[in-house]
């Protein structure tokens, strides 16, 4: 049992469950709604507590707890791990590499592996150069699993369990080009049909924002067209409305990120017969 420090709450009457209260500790509390969410600890529950009064002081402290006292509050503040993942980080990262590698992990662990990478906000030493590589034409990889806003905020209101995903049911390539700054996002339909979209990114952080000002179109040969006006990379100023993703895990192998829209993607880095086999040469 940990208590926490109860700064305000409400209640509607003898023997009612408060209907609203905000937590501080070491580790703060994040709230959705009425539920409770302890970071990487587990869930909060707020026990059913007997009152006469409100207060603004500790909870926990000899003057309010009574025992099963009706004039008094009793009130305590447990922590509850058993809706959420315990999986490790090395876990968490052998599952994304299998994931990537042949996709026989079911999604739901997928996504708990990638949330768990999520929680730990681990360092970001040299993400940018394993993601755009040293030298043109950079990197590329090829996006393996997706999960939707509303699989992320499922996992929230449940305190971390369940959530979802799917891999993703066609060839998708994502480039990063460190050495200028530039993003290529195509779609393949073999070696004929392509669709895809360039621009600028700045990699700041854990941080890509990034705008497309060309597009190119495949269909036996190669069409181009301008969106906007060539954007220079070495001049680029992100708009703060624009897209962007938030990487929470890069290694050689695979790549994790959350977008604007909230949902979480996966990447797998290609390789050179991988790149021939799909047409992305």
């Amino acid at each position: 049992m940990k208590c926490y420090h109860l700064n305000h709450f409400q209640v509607e009457s003898t023997q009612s469950r408060f209907k609203m209260a905000y937590l501080t500790s070491n580790t703060t509390p994040k709230i959705y709604g009425k539920r409770f969410i302890q970071p990487k600890q587990g869930r909060i529950n707020v026990q059913t507590c007997t009152f006469t009064h409100s207060f603004r002081s500790n909870p926990c402290s000899s003057k309010h707890i009574a025992h099963q006292r009706q004039s008094h509050i009793t009130c305590a503040v447990s922590q509850d791990t058993s809706a959420t993942s315990d999986m490790t980080v090395s876990q968490a990262i052998s599952i994304v590499h299998t994931a990537a590698q042949d996709r026989s992990v079911p999604p739901k662990e997928v996504f708990q592996a990638m949330r768990t990478l999520e929680k730990e906000k681990l360092p970001t030493d040299g993400w940018n150069t394993i993601l755009g590589g040293t030298s043109s034409p950079g990197n590329r990889w090829r996006l393996v699993f997706t999960t939707g806003t509303k699989d992320v905020a499922a996992a929230l209101r449940n305190n971390g369990a369940g959530g979802g995903g799917k891999y993703f049911p066609i060839t998708a390539v994502q480039k990063w080009d460190a050495s200028k700054n530039e993003i290529e996002n195509g779609i393949f339909l073999g070696h004929l049909i392509a669709l895809k979209f360039r621009g600028p990114y700045k990699f700041s952080g854990k941080k890509l924002q990034f705008d497309f000002d060309t597009i190119a179109i495949k269909l036996g040969p190669m069409f181009e067209f301008p969106l906007k006006a060539k954007i220079n990379p070495a001049t680029y100023v992100p708009d703060p409305k624009g897209p962007f993703f938030i990487f929470v895990y890069v290694d050689e192998k695979v790549c994790v990120a959350r977008g604007r829209g909230g949902g979480i993607a996966m990447w797998a880095r290609t390789t050179p017969s991988e790149e021939l086999k799909i047409g992305v040469l």
